[in-house]
């Protein structure tokens, strides 16, 4: 895993850029390593994090002292959690640092090994840190270095989406709704298409009368970042009875053997239909099917229905020129 952090440095009286390797272990104690030592053990860095540092920024020093330091990571989501290094050179015992969105800490002797701080950013943005390291017997011994837009916090995006265990079944039908989003959101608003909206991550929720409903999802992050989502007839709920109906008309004036046929039923979620036009052709299962009878006369024609759960069938008498 490679990646970009900040470090800061600088030799006499200039600045200066350069490309170098360090690594950083568990404990996130950062040390020097050469390259040939780096080319010849890339194998053997299973727990360590190779980095690549860049060297850079403005730096106010004392003779003995050099104030430098590392931040790991320098980019990310918010919330984000970053790792302040000292690396600063010199007789250093006092640290002072600003994380540049309004937070402070001083650091001494008295806190023994203070080399690495961890600071969170709860808010998106840039932000310049400045460590001052000194030598708290003699304070005018000091180094201070200031590095602009050293931590890029960005938004964290969430994405709301969910399911549900089932989404089709017989009035009253309770569904117990699955919170699929990502982002990691902190607050959750359902509207469950009849009327009842609730707030919490994982509802169940029981619809006591037959329908299609919409579903809607809004989630928040903890900057207050929504998203949301919608799904159109995610939950049927059926009729426990249905009654079949039809209609027709012509569906050619110049061919009155052409016969358009309509569904007409009622209830909820039929979803099968199988139409028998009574002239012995084929079993149709259209919901809204065109049939040419071949000769004139009456014929019984039967419609058959079903949404899962219930059936119901009609009859009609359909008279052919």
């Amino acid at each position: 895993m490679y990646e970009k952090v900040f470090f800061c440095a600088r030799i006499t009286n200039h600045l200066y850029i350069e490309d170098v390797r360090y690594l950083i272990g568990e404990d996130g104690m950062m040390s020097n390593i050469d390259r040939d030592t780096l080319k010849g053990g890339m194998k053997k860095l299973e727990l360590m994090v190779l980095i690549t540092v860049i060297l850079s920024g403005g730096v106010v020093t004392a003779e003995n002292i050099t104030a430098q330091f590392a931040a790991v990571p320098a980019t990310g989501q918010v919330p984000l959690d970053v790792s302040f290094i000292d690396l600063s050179g010199g007789n250093v015992s006092g640290w002072n640092w600003s994380y540049g969105d309004g937070y402070y800490e001083n650091n001494t002797y008295l806190v023994p090994n203070i080399t690495s701080l961890l600071h969170t950013y709860s808010i998106p943005g840039l932000y310049n840190v400045t460590l001052t390291a000194f030598n708290v017997s003699n304070v005018s011994e000091n180094s201070t270095i200031t590095l602009n837009n050293c931590i890029n916090v960005t938004p964290s995006l969430v994405f709301a989406n969910f399911t549900a265990v089932s989404n089709r079944s017989v009035a009253p039908f309770n569904v117990q709704f699955l919170d699929t989003s990502t982002g990691n959101p902190v607050a959750w608003r359902w509207d469950f298409g009849d009327g009842t909206r609730i707030n919490e991550q994982g509802p169940n929720h029981t619809y006591e009368y037959p329908g299609v409903y919409n579903v809607s999802l809004d989630i928040y992050n903890k900057t207050g970042i929504l998203n949301s989502t919608i799904r159109d007839g995610f939950i049927t709920v059926l009729s426990p009875t249905v009654t079949a109906k039809l209609t027709y008309v012509y569906a050619d004036l110049l061919n009155l053997k052409k016969i358009q046929f309509y569904d007409k039923s009622e209830g909820v979620g039929i979803n099968n239909w199988t139409w028998d036009f009574g002239d012995s052709s084929s079993i149709c299962y259209d919901a809204d099917p065109v049939h040419d009878y071949s000769t004139s006369g009456k014929y019984t024609v039967n419609l058959s229905i079903s949404n899962g759960y219930t059936n119901g069938s009609t009859t009609y008498m359909v008279g052919i020129r």
